[in-house]
Order: structure tokens, then sequence, then C-alpha cells
């Protein structure tokens, strides 16, 4: 049985997303959780709808996205360093997230997106998300402003120029976010309002695909 079935079947939903050759490692594991977690509230009575997770599984495909850490690919475009804190803020995140899920399958409201839904709450949960991301950074270099200026520096390196991290490797809805994101400015992912920019470009994209999955390319 693939991964993402297993997951899906242990949530408790019939319907889950096809299983793609990866990698192995934590990021992609959880991208195949990410999957998994859009189809079950999808399919779930009672929950709360959302397509957050299908974009977080767009930010964690195997090809393209977050998951290439988990193979040859991330250790020939990240540094030692860049690929480390990358990590300690997808664990961070990837926590609080399984944690949304579990409330939204429930019905239960996320604590600050009361009675949002649809895009309002998938922008909504960006908003949320990001906050966090920048609260993880500062905790991650606060000893060492210098290490995170050079390590963001690194990381909008390669998301501005690496051939390897654009078409045809992004998933779709990724590469449409992330396209849009470049007429306005350069990518900077240490700046919040950038990445809610991307974020809710991403959710957006993902809607307009009417319920695309978020292995399109796969």
């Amino acid at each position: 049985m693939r991964p993402a079935e297993r997951m899906g079947m242990a949530m408790g939903c019939k319907e889950h997303p096809a299983d793609i050759t990866r990698p192995d490692g934590a990021i992609c594991t959880n991208h195949d959780r990410y999957l998994a977690m859009d189809a079950c509230l999808l399919a779930s009575p009672g929950s709360i709808r959302c397509r957050f997770f299908a974009a977080a599984a767009c930010v964690t495909h195997p090809r393209g996205g977050l998951g290439v850490l988990d193979g040859v690919l991330g250790r020939l475009v990240f540094t030692a360093e860049e690929s480390a804190f990358l990590r300690h803020v997808h664990t961070v995140l990837a926590q609080m997230n399984q944690r949304w899920f579990a409330r939204l399958r429930l019905g239960v409201e996320i604590p600050g997106c009361e009675g949002l839904r649809g895009r309002a709450l998938d922008h909504a949960l960006v908003d949320l998300e990001q906050r966090r991301f920048t609260r993880a950074m500062h905790d991650y270099f606060k000893a060492a402003p210098g290490r995170q200026s050079r390590a963001m520096a690194g990381i909008n390196a390669v998301l501005r120029r690496n051939p390897l991290l654009r078409s045809p490797l992004l998933a779709a809805p990724l590469r449409r976010a992330l396209a849009v994101a470049r007429t306005r400015r350069c990518i900077d992912l240490g700046d919040e309002a950038h990445r809610r920019a991307i974020g809710h470009a991403l959710v957006d994209s993902i809607r307009e695909s009417r319920n695309a999955p978020a292995h399109e390319n796969d």
C-alpha cells in the first residue's frame, strides 16, 4: 500500500491521492501527509474544508519543493547551514499544521480564523503560518544575526536563479504562484509579507484549478 494511501486510511478517509516515486525522508513523508489531509478534509462530513494543506503539499514537493532536501538535489543546491535552517522551520510548521488539521477535521475552528471559510480561511491560515515562520527564524538565528542574513541570502539566490528549482520540476500551482511573486519583486523568503503573498497566490491557484491535486505534475 502506498504511503499516502496508508495515511489517508488512518485518518478515516476513503479518498486519497496517488503516491509518487520520491526520496525517503521526513519532508517527503509530510508531503504525503499533506496530500492525505487535503483529501480527508474534502471527503469528511462535518469538517471545515480548506485548500491550505494542498498548498503545503506543493511547498514540500519532492521535485522542486522543500522535499528536495531529502535527496541528492538538496545537497547540490543548498549549503548545510541553509538545509539545517529549512528543516528546522519545516518541523516547526509541520507540527502546527498537524494540530490544525486535527481541529478542522472535527469541525473545530482555528483560533484567529473564527467564522472564516473558503478562500478567506486559506489566506488567514497562510498568514498565521508565516507569522510562525518568522518567529521560528528569529529563534533559530537569535544569537547570530549575521548567520540569518547569510542563510537567507543563499536560499533566496537558489529560488531566484537556480534552474533546478524552476519549471518543469515545480508543481504547477507553486510554479504559477512564484511567477506571480517574481513579477512584483525579487523573491525574499526573509520577508514575511512576501511569503504571505506567495502563499495567497498559491492557494488561489489551487482553488482556480477546481480541486486540482497538489501532485499535479507527478
